[in-house]
């Protein structure tokens, strides 16, 4: 049998058409696609010449969604859909699909991992060559420029390598993201209404919020993991080579107590995450339900009671991200001090030992152990941490996709033939159903309905008429007994029509192709001419507002009752479609729809309703009782007028006809998302670092902390240079050089542990402020707040965006604060050594300024753009499900 229902279908069978549709109206052709089939394809990848345009227009002007440019067609929903359509999600994990599917698609970006391995030794190994021609007065000066010229093209490659592997590798990681977002969403539509007691709209908006997006953070930093070890193992043997085995090999020892410290930290990275999923589906679904409820909350002043429910799921959700971010700080300070603690292993157990360190041999160390702090203190971490987080998604989604799957299979109402003649037909045989498997709500039904008849479904409030069609549709678990519907199409409208935030035309068609005469006689049998009348020259492209919300009760069930006629189907289940329309305007849907002269006389219609005077017609009546049919007859002739509508009764429908329609706005409810041009305001960063309880003075310290640590840091650098000086000169020097070098990394360590940690301390209390801002302001708005924006939008800065502050701005804003303190105490250093550098500066500067500047304009409007087209997403996810 065929379950879905007609809206099921068009939202999954027709999706393509409106892509294609959407994408010639809104999008220009791929530029990425084009430059990768070019003649010069190589110019354009390398050199990222296909940006030019979207960079160039972002510099001159504000984006908006039209400058983008289309997908590549590998890139796009429906054909990541099509790659994973064939795997069987009940059986197999999704960490295993993915594996599967998409592993072959880095095979590109290991290879220019292996290039870009290659650049960092070979800078190494140039620039050891480099400092030994320095050294010895008889090379020849062509040498040395040779050496400068292969170094300059090695650090090119390096950069060229390196952002290509991140570009092919967030790549990839967005098509997984995208694909189990697709997958998670198709499966979230075929629900089965027994479902919902085990899921709700927040945990499934954050598996596509965030679950999806530990797939794509993992395959972005996989690839760089692999070249990493490979860089290590080529490394030591270079450096064994350089100095001798036994210093690198008591340098290398630090690696594998960095690995085991990882694998511990990714056990409990896992275990945080869990608790932090947890607790953030119980806050979004909060956030979810208050959005939905928000009329009933604000008739009953409930906005107190709320806001402390959803306070106190905040404050464990924050307590399990503090817990993480002890561990995240630990990494950082790992990352920040790992050069030095390799520098210290190695050249103290040089120095116990007695082999000779002269600038030609501890130079290029240095340089090799940065490279080695890349790939153990920050991919190895990195990819732990992803890995872990990613296995835990992976857990979630297939608890998803498992309980969707075992659902299906056990209500399962399959048909008995595949006889086309038979279509429209339904026989049930001692048919026992239930919502949940041990208490049965419908039982031993006996029924048998022709094709093309009229079947009227009448009974008392609670006796299961709505329950009888949800079993049809295969909604409910079929315990016992047989149902055969001869592989017949379904087209359903629900007693409470589901109304989402699009055109008035839109919400009829439900992306299926428009057929204008189709929908005019849909749209006059359902007395919904008078309605478009009224809307002002947009007519029926009048965007209605979230849920329906500038619609009326009776408007919505015509609505929705035109939505169901206008879907071609073998058999039509109407649950109560009149109850929402008063007397008059129900008799001409009846005739106009329903009747034997209506749109669907050669239809089976199956007809839920309490006004027994439009089952006059009916070939078949089935009384309901307490989920039982009590008998199956044709009401009799006494019984049929004592219901007959009054006729001296008004007619509404005729003094809507005559009047004048008021003069209407033309403008639509729900405003657009716009996208601000303007610069990040710095007021934000400002309260984000100075929230409650640390305030200013919280903030002062966090900056002295953060220059303590780099004052260290840049002195054991500069110490250790003295120690190289002077052992040059005595070789027999004070060990007092080694103990005050040994202090200064200690001193560095320490340092930057307290300031990782409070970092992350003042950071969380500035997020946790502005979830708190927005919380109130949402509670205590207007409710023209909730109509003219949808639900999607205000969910989208719930989560992803509550996301983004919580564990991603912290890392970083992080990264970029240390880089920049770097930076600039590597810069006082050669300032202070060779003062002629000061001159260069200001040129390096301003350059440097621009380009971050042409780059940061287009980039901060394509983010805001992202989240703009994200939202709607979010909207429809939400009304969806519910």
């Amino acid at each position: 049998m065929k379950q879905e229902s007609n809206e099921r279908q068009a939202l999954l069978d027709d999706e393509k058409t409106s892509h294609s549709i959407h994408d010639q109206n809104r999008r220009a052709s791929s530029r990425l696609e084009w430059a990768e089939s070019s003649w010069f394809r190589l110019f354009h990848i390398l050199f990222w010449s296909w940006l030019k345009p979207i960079l160039l227009s972002g510099y001159k002007r504000q984006l908006i969604e039209n400058d983008l440019d289309d997908s590549p067609l590998i890139d796009k929903t429906l054909t990541l859909l099509e790659r994973l359509q064939s795997y069987d999600w009940s059986s197999t994990t999704s960490w295993m699909i993915i594996r599967k599917e998409f592993m072959k698609d880095l095979v590109s970006v290991y290879l220019i991992g292996i290039l870009f391995c290659m650049a960092d030794i070979t800078q190494v190994l140039v620039f050891c060559q480099l400092i030994w021609s320095i050294t010895d007065k008889q090379t020849s000066i062509y040498r040395f420029y040779l050496y400068i010229i292969l170094l300059l093209l090695s650090i090119i490659l390096q950069s060229m390598a390196e952002r290509q592997a991140v570009f092919r590798s967030s790549r990839v990681g967005i098509r997984i993201r995208n694909a189990l977002n697709i997958i998670i969403y198709i499966r979230a539509l075929s629900l089965k209404s027994t479902s919902s007691e085990k899921t709700n709209t927040g945990q499934i908006l954050n598996l596509i919020t965030s679950d999806t997006f530990k797939f794509e953070e993992l395959y972005t930093n996989l690839a760089s993991l692999t070249a990493s070890i490979l860089e290590t193992i080529i490394l030591f043997g270079l450096l064994c080579w350089i100095i001798h085995p036994i210093p690198v090999l008591c340098g290398y020892v630090l690696c594998p107590i960095f690995i085991l410290i990882q694998m511990y930290f990714g056990r409990k990275f896992r275990q945080c995450r869990e608790i932090t999923a947890v607790c953030s589906d119980k806050r979004i679904q909060a956030y979810s339900e208050f959005i939905y409820g928000c009329h009933t909350v604000k008739m009953y002043n409930w906005e107190k009671p709320m806001e402390n429910r959803i306070v106190q799921m905040r404050k464990n959700e924050l307590e399990s991200i503090r817990y993480t971010s002890r561990f995240r700080a630990f990494n950082r300070t790992q990352y920040f001090i790992s050069t030095q603690l390799l520098s210290l292993a190695t050249f103290g157990s040089a120095w116990l030992l007695g082999y000779p360190l002269t600038i030609a041999n501890t130079f290029p160390l240095i340089m090799a152990f940065a490279f080695m702090r890349d790939n153990f203190a920050c991919c190895v971490p990195l990819a732990f941490e992803k890995f872990s987080e990613a296995k835990l998604a992976s857990k979630r989604i297939d608890a998803f996709m498992h309980l969707t799957v075992k659902q299906e299979h056990q209500s399962s109402t399959n048909t008995l033939s595949s006889d086309q003649k038979q279509k429209g037909s339904i026989i049930m045989s001692n048919a026992w159903f239930s919502w949940q498997n041990d208490i049965s709500c419908l039982s031993s039904l006996n029924l048998s309905v022709k094709k093309g008849t009229l079947v009227g479904i009448v009974g008392p409030v609670g006796c299961g008429k709505s329950s009888f069609l949800a079993a049809i549709l295969g909604e409910m678990n079929l315990i016992e007994g047989q149902v055969n519907t001869y592989h017949s199409s379904f087209s359903y409208a629900a007693q409470s029509p589901w109304i989402f935030a699009d055109t008035f035309r839109n919400n009829i068609l439900l992306n299926r192709p428009y057929d204008e005469q189709r929908y005019r006689d849909v749209i006059d049998a359902c007395c919904l001419d008078v309605d478009l009348s009224r809307l002002g020259s947009c007519g029926d492209l009048t965007i209605i507002g979230d849920n329906g919300v500038n619609l009326s009760g009776g408007q919505k069930a015509r609505v929705g009752l035109a939505r169901a006629l206008y879907g071609d189907a073998d058999i039509y289940l109407l649950d109560d479609p009149l109850s929402a329309v008063d007397r008059t305007v129900a008799e001409h849907i009846y005739e106009r729809c329903i009747g034997s002269n209506g749109l669907l006389k050669n239809k089976t219609r199956l007809l839920v309703t309490h006004q027994t005077q439009f089952l006059f017609e009916a070939d078949q009546i089935i009384f309901l009782s307490h989920g039982q049919i009590d008998k199956e007859d044709r009401l009799d002739e006494n019984f049929t007028r004592q219901n007959e509508p009054d006729k001296k009764q008004t007619s509404v429908l005729t003094t809507m006809l005559e009047d004048n329609p008021p003069e209407c706005d033309d403008q639509s409810i729900t405003t657009d998302e716009i996208s601000v041009n303007d610069r990040s305001n710095w007021s934000l960063y400002y309260d984000l670092f100075t929230a409650s309880p640390s305030g200013i003075y919280g903030f002062c310290l966090l900056i002295v902390l953060l220059l303590l640590g780099e004052i260290f840091n840049d002195g054991a650098n500069y110490w250790l240079s003295i120690w190289l000086k002077q052992s040059k000169i005595d070789r027999q020097f004070s060990p007092k050089y080694v103990y005050i070098y040994f202090g200064l990394i200690i001193g560095a360590l320490v340092m930057d542990i307290l300031r990782t940690n409070y970092y992350y301390k003042i950071i969380l209390n500035g997020s946790n402020s502005l979830h708190n801002s927005m919380l109130k302001g949402l509670l205590y708005t207007s409710l023209e707040f909730f109509e003219s924006n949808p639900s999607g939008r205000i969910l989208n800065r719930a989560s992803k965006d509550q996301y983004s502050i919580d564990e991603l701005l912290p890392v970083l804003m992080l990264n970029g604060i240390v880089a920049l303190l770097i930076t600039a105490g590597a810069m006082f250093i050669i300032c202070f050594l060779n003062p002629s550098i000061i001159f260069v500066l200001p040129i390096f500067f301003v350059g440097l300024w621009f380009m971050i500047h042409f780059y940061q304009r287009s980039f901060r409007q394509l983010k805001r753009l992202e989240n703009i087209t994200r939202s709607p997403v979010y909207t429809f996810v939400q009304f969806c499900y519910y």
